[in-house]
């Protein structure tokens, strides 16, 4: 009965409208053109091939290295399947497994790509992930523990914000959820074939989807695991073999032939992955030892209070050593992230599950405390003005968006956060557990189907590019190849004309804070192999002059 429940919140949370949502961020954009590019050159076995730059390692601004394409040299013929190709040029930057999910989605469908389908991989993981990780608190910290956690997973604004995006990141969360999972159940049982193997599975997964940087929240995971609870290690030896084997079947192909095929790519995946140690070369995105400390309130919302909660009994009940092995885990895995000097608060995902697991035992001892309290007036006011704020939320988002729907489900998220009051009073506190939950899950499903989706259409760069696209058809210009944002990439064709010998060409700009005033840019990558002689603002009817995107229009010199 549970798991019906938990599944049909999932479903309600993480699935519906994932298309009307536009993509306004590279993140996203770059997994979507990426797959686009597969799934227009056919099936992997009878790919088309595709001519791109050859490429050679070079270093830009900021001491970013890059696999640097070389527009003047004869053109290499690759499989997009196998080498992902991104507006020409070759994408090595991340493992290819999300872009493999969403061009066999868009094949399936017969469709050139769509946001639906670029984003529905990760949400499904998301609703599956609901279930394995009430099965995995369950196993090591008992029933009611996992049922608080798995309804805190289905309401915490961070989880479904992140999991209803097409990027690396979800596809990482859930490999490594799913990789302790079967670890927990493999140490645990006597036949430990099955679920070493499905381990080891999900380990490849999880490589293939963002690197070897699955081994540090999962590491962090298994040794709190043993060291908190005290379980064996499995030792089956076949277990182990056979599912080395399936690690080194899944995920080697792929880098051999890259390995081959592109050179210096391994200095590549160094910087991208083991590049982020401390006292490496990477300083892409160099952020203090003290950045993650603030996003640990925010990404716990609406539930943080009770998350901090939830670690003041977790210290307190640290005795009986269960709860330490989602703290543990926890701690042991932001300190390590912190003192990488590249951060960003998505890098947070994967250690989601500990966090919601040490949520669940605040929230299991609010809801014993208020079976044995004499007097619970006070506390049940505390525990329903959490709620009604969640309501109140709602109510604001919906006054900005002005969409009827949004005021309906708004008034029942308040009028659900309110009603946990008679429930706190009668001492049921697992029933209010289920109308809170009930309560968040309408507001994020406001903030998400209403004000998000307007915001991002409102930043998006469909409109001009279909102005853009009539604006080349009328003219004859060609757009510059180089640097187009793959956001706007992303709503141009394909198989963009390209006039190498034109004394004219167009660029389309990204400027993400609006100015009305010309934005500095320097054009001169866009078309390394003539001189820009001036540059020109091309007006648009869908892009005003404080327009986040502008088109201008390059004059070449000539021969």
């Amino acid at each position: 009965m549970q798991y019906g429940v938990l599944f049909i919140l999932a479903v309600v949370v993480f699935l519906p409208k994932l298309g009307d949502r536009q993509i306004v961020t590279s993140h996203e954009a770059r997994v979507a053109q990426t797959a686009r590019q597969m799934a227009a050159s056919g099936w992997p076995w009878n790919a088309k091939w595709i001519a791109v730059p050859p490429v050679k390692l070079g270093t830009e601004a900021g001491g970013i290295k890059r696999l640097q394409p070389q527009w003047t040299q004869p053109p290499i013929w690759v499989n997009p399947w196998l080498i992902p190709v991104l507006s020409g040029q070759i994408r090595l930057q991340k493992p290819p497994l999300p872009y493999w999910c969403a061009a066999v989605l868009y094949r399936m469908a017969g469709v050139p790509w769509s946001e639906r389908l670029t984003r529905l991989i990760p949400a499904l993981l998301a609703v599956f992930g609901t279930l394995i990780l009430f099965d995995l608190v369950h196993l090591t910290m008992g029933r009611t523990v996992a049922c608080c956690a798995a309804v805190m997973w289905v309401s915490t604004y961070f989880i479904a914000e992140q999991f209803r995006l097409a990027m690396a990141d979800p596809y990482l969360a859930f490999c490594t959820l799913a990789c302790l999972w079967m670890w927990v159940r493999a140490s645990l049982a006597t036949r430990q074939l099955i679920p070493l193997k499905l381990f080891y599975f999900f380990l490849a997964l999880g490589v293939l989807a963002k690197g070897p940087v699955i081994f540090i929240p999962l590491g962090t995971g298994i040794i709190a695991y043993h060291i908190c609870l005290k379980r064996p290690w499995p030792r089956s030896i076949a277990g182990h073999s056979l599912g080395s084997l399936v690690v080194v079947i899944l995920v080697l192909p792929w880098v051999w032939y890259v390995w081959r095929h592109v050179p210096n790519v391994g200095e590549v995946w160094r910087y991208e992955s083991l590049g982020e140690l401390p006292g490496s070369d990477n300083v892409e995105k160099p952020r203090p030892v003290w950045f993650y400390l603030p996003y640990l309130f925010l990404i716990t919302l609406p539930w943080t209070l009770i998350s901090i909660a939830g670690i003041v009994f977790c210290w307190v009940r640290r005795r009986r050593r269960v709860p330490l092995f989602p703290l543990c885990w926890y701690a042991a895995t932001v300190l390590f992230f912190s003192l990488l000097p590249v951060k960003k608060n998505t890098y947070l995902l994967p250690i989601m599950p500990a966090q919601v697991m040490i949520g669940a035992v605040g929230l299991a001892a609010l809801i014993g405390t208020v079976r044995r309290l004499p007097h619970k007036a006070m506390l049940a006011w505390v525990q329903a003005g959490i709620g009604i704020a969640g309501g109140v939320t709602a109510i604001v988002l919906a006054a900005k968006v002005h969409q009827i729907m949004a005021f309906v489900l708004a008034a029942l998220s308040l009028a659900s956060a309110c009603g946990a009051l008679a429930e706190l009073r009668a001492h049921q506190g697992r029933l209010w557990m289920w109308r809170q939950t009930i309560a968040y899950i309408l507001a994020i499903v406001v903030i998400f189907d209403f004000f998000n989706a307007q915001r991002d259409n409102q930043r998006s760069a469909q409109p001009v590019c279909q102005e853009l696209i009539t604006l080349m058809q009328q003219t004859g210009q060609t757009l510059a190849p180089g640097h187009v944002p793959e956001e706007a990439a992303l709503y141009l064709p394909l198989d963009l004309p390209l006039n190498r010998d034109a004394t004219s060409m167009l660029a389309i700009v990204d400027d993400p804070k609006n100015q009305k005033q010309p934005i500095p840019v320097d054009f001169a990558d866009r078309v390394p192999w003539r001189k820009i002689v001036a540059v020109q603002r091309v007006p648009m009817n869908s892009a005003p002059d404080n327009a986040r995107w502008k088109v201008y229009r390059l004059q070449l010199a000539g021969d």
